[in-house]
């Protein structure tokens, strides 16, 4: 089975959500959460999603930005 499309990207992100509880291998996560977004542009509830797990794991000003882009979307 392979997996394509938009089950290829919600699986990617969620394999970086994993990646992050080893501290070893979170350089790799970046490359892995923003992949819901790449699928999804101009889907708010995908900035959303990334916007809260960044802001839950402090990271501040990338949350933010991820949050602006939501409400750019959807006011």
């Amino acid at each position: 089975t392979e997996l394509t499309g938009f089950d290829w990207y919600r699986t990617a992100r969620n394999y970086g959500i994993w990646l992050s509880l080893d501290e070893k291998r979170a350089r790799d996560v970046n490359d892995f959460l923003v992949a819901e977004t790449e699928a999804a542009p101009r889907s708010d509830e995908a900035q959303r999603k990334l916007a809260e797990y960044l802001l839950a794991r402090k990271r501040l000003p990338e949350a933010l930005a991820h949050i602006r882009l939501a409400l750019e979307i959807d006011p």
